[in-house]
């Protein structure tokens, strides 16, 4: 089997995570000393950071944004710049190792919890606490946002996994298992809905359990003997399931294992799936295994992420837009062409179809655009908060080359419910990571954040900073976004 494997010089590694465009893998040593990261080609080393002499690395997570990257250092958290590795901060508030981190959907936040039995939730630019300390009754050994961004699951290394509002610490439901004969790294993943849980028992068990109905839905057999030292990876689509001699993968929406386990010789600690479905790696002792998914899993597994682009349409027409979208709707209906319509239908004030192609788009297939249309038809009825939650979960649904211009999306759609400050702030930052081809569109929009802001400066240097990247522009970025968000962002000038 067609597989890179990076030798480690005898270190178990656990702490892994892929880079957000799923081309590094990144991980540290359990023992500590290290803290690395490998190019996904080849395996090739690219950055060394040292950790402390015996500060273990059990804990690594990337931002969406591509911006950060946040570990654990024994006891400590270390925030760095993804594109330089320089440390931002370090927090240092857990009394004992720090064993489980993740980042936000939106790459705001970042949680963290530790053998000190304490879950924390940090600010990811400032490390400023914003959530706890909240007190288990166990050492965590792992923490996970769902993919809204809403909630946390917290499991402990004895018999507990609990679920709590992200932003206000309420504790929402707590779910017993069988307690772990031995302690499990990462025993928990979410579905791509938030609305499931999936977490390993003693018995050699994964259990799919609805946070909201107690109940548990389905639960599938590893078929193992020591069950210790599971571990699982998800990307809201497939499911990573690790025991000390398998590794076998599982249709997160249908619960059916993908074709029989891998044998896998001296066990896997640490697990990580890249967002874009095409890589997994496996930390063990002495190396990484890195497994390229449409080399080992069925060619019918991988569905190629949709464009986001908007079907052409006469400006000022959008009544005619919307016919176009219903004959083509009878004709042959799918998911696409239904969150189109949605779109149309939101700026024409119809809500009720509007909701309702959004709800028949997601039904038939989960996908961005059609979060993405649910989420404007929310936010154009006053439904803010319901509206960012169908909203993150498009990040499930998107590849890695369409990250950023989500999280555009996200910022205009902050800023067009109130919030002026911050998405400014947040634009301001993708350009700086954006691609040439993109820093135009993102200058435009940043222009007209500032001029609707008041600020004619800002807003001209902005306007003048885009046409430096005129040449290689994306113009249909600015065409969905007039399309998303009508009359608020239609001075972009897109036929400029």
């Amino acid at each position: 089997m067609a597989a890179v494997e990076i030798q480690t010089e005898n270190e178990e590694v656990w702490g892994l995570a892929f880079s957000h465009n799923g081309r590094e893998v990144l991980g540290g040593s359990y023992s500590g000393g290290w803290f690395r990261r490998w190019q996904v080609e080849d395996g090739k080393e690219t950055e060394t950071v040292p950790s402390a002499p015996k500060g273990a690395v059990l804990a690594a997570a990337t931002s969406k944004d591509g911006r950060w990257i946040v570990h654990g250092d024994g006891g400590v958290v270390v925030a760095r710049i993804a594109t330089t590795w320089q440390p931002v901060f370090r927090v240092k508030e857990h009394a004992g190792r720090v064993d489980g981190i993740d980042i936000s959907p939106d790459s705001t936040r970042f949680a963290s919890v530790s053998a000190d039995g304490t879950l924390r939730v940090f600010s990811i630019t400032t490390g400023e606490r914003l959530l706890g300390p909240i007190q288990h009754n166990d050492w965590l050994t792992a923490v996970k946002f769902s993919p809204s961004g809403e909630y946390l699951a917290a499991a402990s290394c004895s018999s507990r996994v609990r679920v709590w509002d992200a932003h206000t610490g309420s504790r929402l439901c707590e779910i017993a298992r069988s307690p772990m004969d031995n302690w499990s790294h990462s025993p928990i993943a979410w579905s791509g809905d938030s609305k499931r849980l999936f977490y390993v028992t003693s018995d050699g068990k994964v259990t799919c359990h609805d946070i909201f109905s107690s109940n548990a839905l389905r639960e599938w057999l590893l078929l193992i003997d020591d069950p210790g030292y599971c571990s699982l990876a998800t990307n809201g689509r497939l499911i990573a399931c690790s025991t000390p001699v398998s590794l076998s993968f599982w249709d997160a929406s249908t619960y059916s294992r993908i074709d029989p386990p891998i044998e896998v010789e001296g066990g896997i600690h640490g697990v990580a799936l890249s967002h874009c479905d095409n890589y997994f790696a496996g930390g063990g002792r002495g190396k990484i295994t890195l497994y390229t998914l449409r080399n080992i899993l069925p060619k019918d597994v991988f569905v190629d992420a949709p464009s986001l682009s908007p079907p052409t349409h006469p400006k000022g027409n959008l009544k005619s837009v919307e016919d176009i979208l219903s004959r083509e709707i009878v004709q042959h209906s799918n998911y696409h062409t239904f969150a189109n319509r949605a779109l149309v239908r939101t700026r024409l004030k119809q809500w009720d179809m509007a909701i309702e192609d959004a709800n028949k788009s997601l039904s038939i297939s989960p996908s961005a655009i059609g979060y993405i249309a649910h989420a404007i038809v929310l936010l154009d009825q006053h439904e803010k908060r319901r509206a960012l939650r169908a909203f993150d979960l498009a990040f499930c649904h998107c590849d890695a080359s369409q990250k950023r211009f989500v999280l555009l999306l996200r910022a205009i759609l902050l800023f067009v419910s109130g919030k002026r400050k911050d998405p400014v702030a947040r634009v301001n930052d993708l350009i700086s990571i954006a691609d040439d081809s993109e820093k135009y569109d993102f200058c435009r929009v940043l222009g007209t954040m500032y001029r609707k802001r008041g600020d004619a400066q800002r807003a001209v240097q902005s306007s003048k900073r885009a046409e430096y990247f005129s040449a290689a522009r994306n113009g249909l970025h600015l065409v969905t976004i007039s399309l998303i968000f009508g009359e608020e962002f239609d001075g972009l000038e897109i036929d400029k």
